[in-house]
């Protein structure tokens, strides 16, 4: 297989096209009319992008006139071909960093965006934003892969050659991945301690004004003001009479009165101050 009947970088199963007159042609057509050229490769009678890059490096006069034709269409530049995001595409430039070419080189491509349109998309399209993450975490692996290479083929003569090498991987896998190789680990911003609010329920108790009767009534405060705020009350109830108990039941109802009476008059002076 030659370079003028290339495959897909996806694998995809592709009839080889051969290069001729009429097709360069035709794809020139196409490109001048504003299409671009990645659109243009996924027709199935037109070679795939990778094909026509190498139908650019091996005859010049294809590459001048896909050049004039770029111009044409309101493209400028030798990068560039793509200006609308597409899946495909997307996935064929994170596939090409994972494997460890740099984007510029990927811009380069002319089937390819250029530099600012894939920034672009990393900016306004959160899944190929998270692709590039992952591709770019791959590639920092893969360069520690070929630092142990390097590493394992390092000989005295070429020793300070081998740790500059592994000086500048080292450098751009933790700029690729600084969660994982970065010297400095990104970490989340401090939250401050955690506040935790205690509210406190009051009781007291309430005569009827009419009856008699008594009843138990729940305060709680305010989260915003912290003033006490009724927030339930009991059953009315009729407590028995003093003289209708014995000695000792009197007395210790007299104490209970006693007692909840100091109470009352304790809420009460703390809610007027």
């Amino acid at each position: 297989m030659t370079d003028e009947t290339l495959p897909s970088a996806g694998g995809l199963a592709r009839e080889p096209v051969t290069y001729s007159v009429l097709i360069a042609r035709a794809i020139c057509d196409r490109v001048a009319g504003g299409e671009g050229v990645a659109r243009i490769c996924e027709d199935p009678a037109m070679p795939t992008r990778r094909t026509v890059q190498a139908w650019a490096e091996r005859r010049p006069e294809f590459a001048r006139d896909l050049e004039r034709a770029r111009r044409l269409g309101g493209m400028s530049g030798k990068a560039g071909g793509v200006l609308t995001y597409s899946e495909l595409i997307g996935h064929e430039i994170c596939h090409r960093i994972a494997e460890g070419e740099s984007i510029g080189a990927i811009c380069a491509d002319p089937t390819m965006p250029c530099f600012s349109t894939v920034y672009r998309w990393r900016r306004t399209i959160p899944p190929f934003a998270e692709m590039l993450r992952v591709a770019r975490e791959t590639q920092a692996e893969k360069f520690c892969e070929m630092g142990w290479e390097l590493a394992q083929a390092a000989t005295p003569e070429t020793a300070y050659v081998t740790w500059m090498r592994l000086h500048q991987l080292r450098w751009m896998a933790g700029c690729l991945s600084p969660r994982i190789y970065g010297r400095v680990k990104p970490s989340e911003a401090d939250r401050g301690p955690k506040v935790n609010t205690v509210m406190l329920r009051t009781f007291r108790t309430e005569t009827h004004p009419q009856t008699g009767q008594t009843r138990v009534v729940g305060y709680v405060a305010d989260e915003t003001s912290m003033i006490p705020t009724r927030d339930s009350e009991g059953p009315w109830t009729t407590l028995p009479s003093v003289a209708a108990l014995s000695g000792p039941e009197r007395a210790a109802q007299e104490e209970e009165l006693a007692r909840m009476k100091a109470l009352h008059e304790e809420i009460d002076a703390q809610e007027e101050d």
